[in-house]
Parts: structure tokens; C-alpha cells; sequence
């Protein structure tokens, strides 16, 4: 049996797709030890993976939470500079070189086979090559998905030249920095240096929690990139979370969510008016922040939630109204679910792009939302056919993945072979579950770069 150490940055969207495959490799007899910030300390545990008690690095990123998720975005760079000394834009690299001395001794504490660690947790990427211990890294949303081009596809062809040119002006600056950052701790540990921070030299896999049949055609991924289907596995607390099931009446049933970080009281007062008179009953979930909000009287068909079962309450929903948040995408395509997409963000503005792209709902830019703008997306999302099959294509090509297994198969194959997993040039990404064993037999054969 192999020993798993498994590290993520403190945010839900990244520990939550990492959980299942940690439970798979447990109910295999392999051992698997989680590393996070002690605030994601109960959620790991009540999915019954042991946890790192003598690690804690992250306070940037929660403290980014923290703000975001109780509104306060307008003062994001003034709560940062008094609490940390450093702007928003470095919070995920706050005390970079304490969090990787710390995962040094807990990789020397652990002596772990294989590092399965989030792609944007910087620390345990470094210290896994301090200690050359074979790493793959999680990737839970394509915007964080190395490829050979500097900047990524779209839509699998080359942006046009301007395009790129702008985005090259808007991140270079904070991309020198970073990358800077990360090197002055690489070079004490006499490490090669980075060109880039998004590029580390050692991985010996890619998985992103996906398929073809969602993403742009890509031929810019680095061949040890794998798409494992979307990561489906119950959020810790789900089944014990309480729901009045009996309230659904048989109408189409919309679900309204903004995840936990990108909170707007503004789109939840626009969704409560758009549903005054409808055919249909919308729940909406609205987070911790905005548990004590007083939204005034509320129609019939309106029901609020700080929380729901999520996964079980997919199973009756005909459309979801979201930010574009990737793992909840991801769940609501798995059910054949079609979306109405109020991307606040660029991360999200590229999985909305996907959405419409892929014809399995609509995208709402922020200057075209509106009470109006919600309510005439849902209504055509529930009478035109059309959306609806197109998210079933998807979903059906989603159910040949097991997210979980995969990972787990693979995490497993790097602990014997103990060298990058490279697909053959021409060979899709996507590994779907029947495959898995035949496919890694075949390309174990073809990686020579021993770790």
C-alpha cells in the first residue's frame, strides 16, 4: 500500500474535487494524509480523510475569502495592506517560503509516495522537488491549466494578435513578481528556476475535473494533461443537511447560486423579482454572508436557503441560474441541467463562454443583468428544447468518467512508475473509466523522464 499526500489552498472550489479521489485511494487500504489551512480542518475530517494538524499555511487566501464573501470587494486592497502589508493581488503567496518550510517537514514527517496537490498551491509544488517526491497536481478550473502557449487558446484557435497583446500588457507585471517570489525560495533549495510560476518543471500529471465534450478543442496542453470527468463526490455535510422536499410542487424547479466567494445582493433581489408570477419555483442558496438579510416579502414559488443538499436537489432542478463557478458547472451539466450564466469574473466569463459555446445555456455579461434579462433566460431555457439536449449530450459523455477512480488509478500508477505520464501527440485527453488501465499500461511505455 502507498502513502498520499494531498494539499490544497483554502477555498472550497479547490478542496472539495480532491476530496473523493482522497477517499477512493483510503478505500483501497492506501494511507492519505490532507494538508490545508486549519479552517478547512472539520470539512476534511467529516469526509473521513485525516488531516494535517501540524501544517496551517493560507491566512491570504482566507483573509481574500473572508472579504469577498461578506461584500466588502471595495475595500479589498485596504483590509489587505492593514492586516498583511501586501496587496490583494499577492494573498495566495503571503509567507510562501514559512508555508513551504512547513511542507518540507511535513513531507519529511510523512515520507509520502506521491504529493497530489492543488495547482495553485505554490508551497507543495516546491517543496515536492525540494525532496523529489513524484507530484500530480489537481487543476480545478481550466483558467489555472498550464499549456505550452504563453497565453491559452480560444475556442481552440489562437486569440487574434491585439487580444493577446492586451492581456500580455494587463498580467505581465504581476506575472514577473510572482514568478520572482517563487524563485528567490526555489533558489534556496537550489531548485531551477522558474520562467514562469504557472509552469513548474516536474509534474507528472495534469488532472482537470472534465472532458472534450465541455472544453475548447486544445492543442496548446502539455501531454501529461488528463481530463477525468467532473468531480461529482458529496460535499461533507450534504445528506445531513435538512430540506423541505415536500415544498416542491411539481413545477420546474430553478436553482440560484453565487457559490461562497463572488456574493452580489444585488442579483439575489433581481432573481426574487424575476420569479414573482412565474410558472416555476426557484430556490436560492445564499451563503453564510448573507444568512441575516432581510429580503422583504417573498412570492409563493420562492424559497431561501443559506444552504442545501446541492447534489440531491440537482436531481429535481430544470435549470440553474449561477456565477459560472467551475465545480458547480460541472455538477449541473452531470445532471443535464442547463444554465443561465452571470459571470462576474474572467475565470468565470471562459466557462460561461463554454456554456454558450457548447449551446447548453445562456450567458448573461454583467451591464446585460437584469429582473428581465433572469426571467427571460429561464423561460427560454425550459421551452426550447434545444438547451436541454445539449446538456444531456454532455452529461452523457460525463457519466462514461468517474472522477474519483480515475484519480485515484492514476495517483496509484505514479507511485509505481515514479515518472510523468505523457500522452502520445494525437492522443485526447479525456480518460473515460473503461480505459483507464489499458490506457496507462500503453503510456507508461512511452514517459522516460524518470522523477
Amino acid at each position: 500500500m502507498a502513502k498520499f499526500l494531498f494539499a490544497a489552498i483554502p477555498a472550497h472550489g479547490h478542496v472539495n474535487p480532491m476530496l473523493a479521489v482522497a477517499q477512493a485511494l483510503i478505500a483501497r487500504g492506501h494511507e492519505v494524509l490532507y494538508a490545508c489551512h486549519t479552517q478547512f480542518q472539520s470539512v476534511i475530517e467529516k469526509a473521513g480523510i485525516p488531516f494535517a494538524e501540524d501544517f496551517s499555511w493560507g491566512d491570504g487566501t482566507v483573509l481574500y475569502n473572508e472579504v469577498m464573501t461578506e461584500g466588502n470587494s471595495k475595500d479589498l486592497k485596504r483590509i489587505f495592506k492593514q492586516r498583511l502589508g501586501i496587496s490583494p493581488d499577492y494573498g495566495g503567496f503571503y509567507d510562501i517560503n514559512g508555508g513551504t518550510q512547513q511542507f518540507i517537514a511535513l513531507i519529511d514527517r510523512f515520507s509520502p509516495d506521491v504529493c497530489y496537490i492543488d495547482s495553485l498551491f505554490f508551497p507543495g509544488i516546491t517543496a515536492a522537488e525540494v525532496r523529489r517526491i513524484p507530484y500530480a497536481l489537481s487543476v480545478a478550473t481550466p483558467f489555472a491549466l498550464p499549456s505550452t502557449e504563453y497565453l491559452p487558446h480560444e475556442k481552440g484557435k489562437r486569440m487574434h494578435p491585439l487580444k493577446r497583446f492586451v492581456i500580455w500588457l494587463l498580467f505581465r507585471r504581476s506575472e514577473l513578481s510572482i514568478t520572482a517570489l517563487l524563485n528567490a525560495v526555489r533558489s534556496k533549495y537550489c531548485l531551477p528556476l522558474l520562467k514562469d510560476f504557472r509552469h513548474p518543471t516536474g509534474v507528472a500529471a495534469y488532472l482537470l475535473y472534465s472532458t472534450c465534450a465541455f472544453e475548447f478543442k486544445r492543442k496548446d496542453l502539455y501531454p501529461q494533461t488528463f481530463y477525468i470527468g467532473p468531480a461529482l463526490g458529496k460535499p461533507p455535510g450534504g445528506d445531513d443537511m435538512q430540506f423541505p422536499w415536500h415544498w416542491l410542487d411539481g413545477r420546474p424547479v430553478v436553482y440560484f447560486t453565487m457559490g461562497t466567494m463572488f456574493v452580489d445582493k444585488r442579483r439575489f433581489f433581481q432573481m426574487i423579482k424575476a420569479a414573482k408570477g412565474a410558472d416555476w419555483q426557484v430556490v436560492i442558496t445564499t451563503g453564510r454572508s448573507l444568512k441575516d438579510v432581510d429580503w422583504g416579502p417573498l412570492p409563493d414559488n420562492v424559497l431561501m436557503r443559506s444552504y442545501v443538499p446541492q447534489l440531491a436537489l440537482l436531481q429535481h432542478v430544470s435549470v440553474m441560474v449561477t456565477i459560472g463557478g467551475y465545480g458547480t458547472v460541472g455538477q449541473a451539466l452531470a445532471s443535464g441541467i442547463p444554465l443561465v450564466v452571470l459571470p462576474p469574473e474572467l475565470e468565470h466569463i471562459v466557462t460561461a463562454s463554454k456554456v454558450s459555446y457548447r449551446k447548453a445555456g445562456i450567458t448573461l455579461r454583467s451591464w446585460a443583468v437584469s429582473a428581465k434579462s433572469i426571467r427571460r433566460a429561464i423561460d427560454t431555457l425550459l421551452h426550447e428544447p434545444s438547451y436541454k439536449a445539449h446538456a444531456l449530450t454532455i452529461a452523457e459523455d460525463y457519466a462514461r468518467c468517474d472522477a474519483a477512480e480515475t484519480g485515484a488509478d492514476i495517483l496509484t500508477h505514479i507511485s509505481m512508475v515514479r515518472k510523468p505520464i505523457l500522452r502520445p501527440h494525437g492522443v485526447p485527453p479525456t480518460l473515460y473509466k473503461d480505459e483507464v488501465h489499458s490506457v496507462l499500461s500503453v503510456l507508461s511505455h512511452s514517459s522516460s523522464h524518470q522523477l
